[in-house]
């Protein structure tokens, strides 16, 4: 591996980190949740999108199919499929919560493991970086809207 794509791992792979789990400039989406009870996650959100638990449960969904593109498998993904978890008690709450914690690191790790860079393979990162900062923006207004 060459030092150019030495840097891009690393790189990319310290900012999905900090998107899902550093408080820095910004706080990580997984610490906007750590502490919000299964039915605040639950409450609908006056704005009409979907719940925080919603909005975890997409990001969840978009990450794995990130990953399996990275993988560079040709899978599609259904925006209506990835809103599922609108409702949810304390047990499927913390269930979604780990699942969320655990594909990221996952992912960190396959980002952190590309041996060759491609623009498509950057795109993917990019936008997963993108989408993850932006629901963390959704589930911030979310919760306040729903207090």
């Amino acid at each position: 591996m060459s030092e150019k794509e030495n840097v891009f791992n690393s790189t990319a792979a310290r900012q999905v980190h900090t998107v899902f789990f550093e408080e820095v400039w910004f706080k990580g989406l997984l610490l906007h949740v750590q502490e919000v009870s299964a039915e605040h996650a639950s409450r609908p959100n006056p704005g009409g999108t979907s719940s925080a638990a919603g909005q975890i449960g997409h990001v969840l969904y978009w990450l794995r199919l990130g990953r399996r593109w990275l993988a560079e498998e040709q899978v599609d993904g259904n925006q209506d499929a990835s809103f599922t978890h609108v409702q949810v008690n304390e047990a499927e709450w913390k269930t979604l919560r780990t699942e969320l914690e655990e594909e990221a690191e996952r992912f960190q790790h396959d980002v952190q493991g590309i041996r060759e860079w491609n623009e498509q393979k950057l795109n993917i990162i990019l936008n997963q970086l993108t989408h993850a900062a932006y629901h963390a923006g959704s589930v911030i207004q979310i919760l306040k809207s729903t207090t």
